[in-house]
């Protein structure tokens, strides 16, 4: 209705703070999607990778992970647009042909595109290059309820129950 329509824009031409208040939250929440996702990124997943190089005994792979491989180009949009929206006070949606829609039109490209051809394959790929080069999944050294988290062992002797669990649950034995 009418008079509906026109509560609504009152509410929202009355009051540009609450505006300004949630693009910052929205910025806040686009800098700590990309700080964590470059953490778990560079703490989580590029690891594996030197740990299965030198042939470290045992590596723990945390398939989920790989999932934000992507995450950082919406991050990267997310802030954009809420820093824009924020200034213009006005929600973000560029028009067709400039170079703030070129820019939202990649990130969405370089999303999809790391998310289909790195994201999906590189677990894949990863599981096939531990079993090529020797290793094979232990699930003793899995802490109860942790599906997320797996350990590859490249010698038997290195699957064990743990005892307790240490360094960011790293397996622990009492010996």
């Amino acid at each position: 209705t009418k008079t509906m329509k026109n509560h609504k824009d009152e509410l929202f031409d009355s009051s540009p703070k609450y505006f300004r208040l949630i693009t910052f939250l929205g910025f806040l929440l686009a800098i700590l999607l990309l700080g964590s996702s470059l953490y778990i990124i560079v703490d989580g997943v590029a690891p594996i990778y030197g740990r299965l190089w030198r042939g470290a005994p045992i590596i723990e792979v945390q398939y989920i992970a790989y999932a934000l491989l992507a995450a950082p180009f919406i991050a990267i949009l997310m802030g954009y647009a809420a820093i824009a929206a924020f200034a213009k006070q006005k929600v973000f949606s560029p028009e067709p042909g400039t170079r703030t829609a070129e820019f939202q039109s990649l990130m969405f490209k370089l999303f999809l595109r790391t998310f289909l051809y790195v994201s999906l394959p590189l677990p894949i790929l990863t599981t096939l290059w531990l079993v090529w080069t020797g290793y094979s999944l232990c699930n003793d050294l899995r802490p109860s309820g942790s599906g997320w988290q797996t350990f590859w062992v490249n010698n038997q002797n290195a699957c064990f129950k743990p005892d307790s669990y240490i360094n960011d649950h790293w397996p622990c034995k009492v010996v």
